[in-house]
């Protein structure tokens, strides 16, 4: 018998044009995923605690296109009923050392009184606190301890330019969209304590 001649079984498109055709859906789907980053909807905000550092904040969202509404018991603003339509609350009252005989601590009377105007809320602690304080606090609330790491008093860079960002609490998107919307530093989550100790650690550093 004569042997059929081989045939090579060539793809019915030319590797060239294939070629452009996976180039054009890599694009494309490069694209996609750029407009999906940037449309990741980002949540309004309410701050509690209209100081030095809540003040800046403040201005800082509303110059980065973010919606917020402010509540001071001092000054009012919005007021707290406004404040509680808000998809992230972001407390910033001030937490005063308290010294007493055996060890130096932080006042969270403040801190106590803005949590309990809440209810099943995802809350931001940007207050200065002790390690193991996040876990005790008596809310029904979702917690994020997110302090400032403001360093020579300069709370626009701490807020913008800040070193870093520790996180703790569970991971939340929302909250990693609001961080990135006003500031590129690289952000660490990890739990209470970790944070807590973090940022106890950067004030006795700086």
């Amino acid at each position: 018998k004569m042997q059929q001649p081989k045939t090579e079984v060539r793809s019915a498109i030319d590797p060239v044009a294939k070629k452009q055709i996976v180039n054009k859906l890599r694009m494309s789907n490069a694209i996609v995923r750029y407009i999906q980053d940037i449309n990741l909807v980002v949540p309004s905000v309410g701050i509690v605690g209209v100081g030095n550092i809540g003040s800046i904040l403040y201005d800082t969202l509303i110059q980065n296109n973010v919606v917020v509404k402010r509540y001071d018991t001092k000054k009012g603003y919005e007021g707290i009923d406004s404040v509680k339509q808000c998809d992230i609350i972001w407390i910033c009252v001030d937490t005063p050392t308290l010294v007493n005989d055996k060890a130096s601590d932080y006042d969270y009377t403040n801190l106590e009184k803005a949590l309990a105007h809440f209810t099943n809320k995802t809350i931001i602690i940007g207050c200065t606190v002790s390690p193991g304080t996040c876990a005790s606090l008596q809310t029904d609330c979702q917690l994020i301890y997110m302090p400032f790491l403001i360093s020579q008093g300069n709370i626009m860079q701490g807020l913008t330019t800040p070193d870093c960002w520790f996180i703790g609490g569970d991971y939340d998107q929302r909250i990693e969209t609001l961080v990135e919307r006003i500031s590129y530093a690289p952000q660490y989550w990890g739990t209470y304590q970790e944070a807590e100790l973090a940022k106890a650690l950067y004030n006795s550093w700086i």
